[in-house]
């Protein structure tokens, strides 16, 4: 299994909305048909979210565009990223949104890297990094759209999200794992888990990411991401809670 670190700064938050997520889906890695690589005209903008890769994709997803990006393509619409190292089209072959073939289960999307790997998440620490995340080489994950959607109950507080795109993962799989030192000093908050499904919605206006998955002592984790001051939301509300364990199986 490779190994690759991830030096960007922003590259925390975007590796931990991607992996919500090695064999692909019937037809879509096999596929060969060729889609135009579309503009940056589709970017949310700066003010919902300042990442560039973020608000580039994002911006696809809200527009219901199919797409096939390689490595090249991303670089073509975002060539402040040409010369980095360490961000993530480093290790990222390819990222696709599209209905896989002889399949009616809607869109998938998927992201392609040239082998298993183990990243190393940028927190580290004279070059040790307790945090890592393991993926296969090819994660694809279904979707389903919400243009409007009530999630939680009258018991967790109940709340409207807009422009809700959920994922659940059906093929590859992606782990975290924390060192025991960072578990303990979290006192449980921080432990390892497999993702099983991600949203990304809007919340009172603003740009939100969550992903769900199953821990070592708890059934269901998940963590909220606000996409705007990219940074982790410490306390989920009991709605998102609600959200996260319809997306674990």
């Amino acid at each position: 299994m490779a190994r690759s670190v991830l030096r960007w700064p922003m590259a925390a938050a975007a590796w931990l909305l991607l992996f919500a997520v090695p064999r692909a889906l019937p037809g879509q890695e096999a596929s060969t048909a060729a889609l135009p690589v579309p503009p940056r005209a589709y970017s949310l903008p700066k003010q919902q979210i300042p990442e560039s890769f973020l608000g580039y994709l994002v911006g696809l997803i809200d527009a219901d565009v199919p797409f096939s990006l390689n490595h090249d393509d991303l670089l073509s619409v975002l060539p402040e990223f040409k010369g980095r190292k360490g961000d993530p089209f480093d290790v990222m072959k390819q990222v696709s949104r599209r209905p896989p073939e002889d399949s009616d289960r809607g869109m998938a999307l998927a992201f392609t890297f040239p082998d298993d790997l183990v990243i190393p998440l940028p927190v580290g620490i004279f070059g040790y990094h307790p945090i890592t995340v393991s993926v296969s080489r090819l994660i694809v994950m279904e979707e389903r759209r919400y243009p409007s959607r009530i999630v939680g109950s009258a018991a967790s507080g109940a709340e409207i999200l807009f422009r809700d795109y959920e994922y659940r993962v059906s093929q590859g799989h992606a782990r975290f794992h924390f060192d025991d030192w960072l578990v303990f000093l979290s006192g449980g908050f921080l432990q390892d888990f497999s993702v099983d499904g991600a949203a990304i919605f809007q919340d009172r206006g603003e740009w939100r990411a969550l992903i769900a998955g199953r821990g070592v002592s708890r059934p269901v984790i998940c963590w909220l991401f606000d996409l705007l001051r990219m940074r982790l939301v410490l306390s989920v509300p009991g709605s998102l809670q609600d959200l996260a364990s319809e997306l674990v199986p």
